[in-house]
């Protein structure tokens, strides 16, 4: 049950945090330059992993 819980809840945040973005998004509908500012505003962090030697390939992460 506290498992459910905590996945519920981890959900319930992401739900939010999409949100949060799709309402920050909709006051720069008219963008007409990417300044760092609204940049700073929109993104909230960036994850880079180390690269996968094994693959050849980055692995990509994102977050909102």
């Amino acid at each position: 049950m506290e498992q459910w819980q905590a996945e519920l809840d981890e959900q319930e945040q992401y739900a939010e945090d999409v949100e949060r973005f799709i309402r920050k998004c909709r006051q720069y509908t008219d963008l007409q330059e990417l300044t760092p500012t609204i940049l700073n505003d929109l993104v909230c962090k960036v994850f880079v992993d180390a690269p996968d030697k094994s693959k050849g390939k980055r692995k990509y992460s994102h977050q909102l």
